[in-house]
Order: C-alpha cells, then structure tokens, then sequence
C-alpha cells in the first residue's frame, strides 16, 4: 500500500512470481514484494505493564512504530498511519 507513490515512482511495476527470488542477492531476501508472505512480521512486546495477550486480528508494520511511541507516550509524527496495537490490550 506504501511502496508506490505516483508522483515519484516508475511507471511499470515489476511483480515477480510468488516464491521467487532472484539471484542478485546471495543470501536473504528484500521483503519488498507485493505478497502477504513476505511482509509478514512475527512480534512479541514484552515487558513492564503489557499484558499477555494474542491478538488475532490484522495488523500492520506501521502499527509497530505507534505501539512504541504509545508505550513511550510521546507523540506520534505528524500525518501518521498507524495504530496502537494497546487497543487490543483493553479487555
């Protein structure tokens, strides 16, 4: 949702097949296609006033940023997308 801008990206899109990589990287992957697989992100908070919970809902990769700055309680930067995952800490 956040990779393509269109005031300064490309106009064609490379979209590889599911599961392929290609050979410029020797080792790893870039996490930067467009499958759900490759941006999934296990996360576990752990710490003082968290309490254990499973969330099973969706969450994204810039909810992570919020939780902390809301665990930090400071502000999150202006025009921000994300969502406290402490939501879903409120029984």
């Amino acid at each position: 949702m956040n990779g393509w801008n269109p005031s300064v990206s490309g106009d064609i899109i490379f979209n590889l097949k599911p599961g392929y990589l290609n050979n410029y990287m020797k080792a790893g992957t870039t996490h930067s296609s467009a499958y759900s697989y490759d941006t999934h992100v296990p996360l576990i908070f752990y710490g003082w006033q968290i309490p254990a919970k499973t969330i099973n809902h969706q969450v994204y990769i810039s909810d992570i940023a919020a939780t902390v700055a809301n665990l930090l309680k400071i502000n999150q930067p202006s025009a921000f997308i994300g969502i406290p995952l402490s939501i879903y800490w409120e029984d």
